[in-house]
């Protein structure tokens, strides 16, 4: 009798079975990866984001001067975002996880540069912070 090959054998089950596993683990895994949709201006006065999915941490340096003041415009419409704002030694000058809608001003007590990060979980809004510099005399 000749043997076909698209006859079925129990020992490809569980190759099989382990083959579509992995596939449907890997494609899970995917939608929960580091991911951002949207639009980011960045440059050395201003983090500006708006994104209709932000999965992920962004992060912009500013160098600044004491005296100067970073202001923050928030808009969020839904998932959670976290502001945190801290000198480059670590010293943390502003920190929100759960960040809402809303204004915020942080004064710069130093000379330096400082780290500005937004994290967003299923977030979609608008962040943007922009460095107020002090008048110079």
């Amino acid at each position: 009798m000749k043997k076909s090959c698209n006859s079925f054998s129990p020992f490809r089950a569980p190759f099989l079975a382990v083959a579509l596993s992995a596939v449907l683990l890997l494609a899970l895994g995917a939608c929960r990866s580091a991911f951002f949709a949207g639009t980011s201006n960045k440059d050395s006065n201003q983090l500006d984001l708006t994104f209709t999915s932000l999965n992920t941490t962004e992060f912009q340096m500013f160098k600044v001067y004491a005296g100067d003041e970073l202001e923050g415009e928030v808009n969020r419409e839904s998932g959670a975002l976290s502001i945190q704002i801290k000198a480059v030694d670590g010293d943390i000058l502003y920190e929100n996880k759960n960040a809402d809608s809303g204004n915020f001003t942080v004064e710069i007590p130093e000379s330096g540069s400082y780290w500005v990060s937004v994290a967003g979980r299923e977030a979609k809004g608008k962040v943007r912070i922009v460095v107020a510099e002090k008048e110079k005399p």
